[in-house]
């Protein structure tokens, strides 16, 4: 019976990296400290790409819902700018794990419902 827009919000954390093969790059693991990753992070143009890449799935369901009035849904990327958790302060004295524990808090889809008033 709900009539509005489902605004869906997403985040994306800023993971302590180390280079993978063929150009990609990997999870730093837990026990590294976090001042050896190569990169932490995505730059902002990248985190907002991710934060706004959506499964085939989910692409479909929202088309097959875009001929409903009554349920509109909104997808909102907003990259790694908005962390809902701080990191910590530099990279020293902090391990892989514990940082990329923080971008896990900070990777998420808040959802939102706003009625449509009468």
């Amino acid at each position: 019976g709900f009539t509005g827009t489902v605004r869906l919000d997403s985040h994306v954390g800023d993971f302590c990296y180390l280079p993978g093969p063929e150009n990609t790059w990997l999870v730093a693991p837990d026990d590294l400290p976090a001042e050896r990753c190569e990169r932490i992070g995505l730059g902002a143009d990248e985190a907002r790409a991710a934060s706004a890449r959506e499964s085939v799935a989910f692409a479909n369901f929202v088309a097959s819902r875009s001929t409903d009035p009554a349920l509109r849904i909104e997808v909102v990327p907003h990259g790694n700018a908005q962390p809902a958790v701080p990191y910590p302060v530099g990279a020293s004295g902090v391990t892989a794990g514990e940082w990329n524990d923080v971008a896990r808090q900070n990777q998420r889809v808040t959802v939102t419902l706003v009625p449509d008033t009468p």
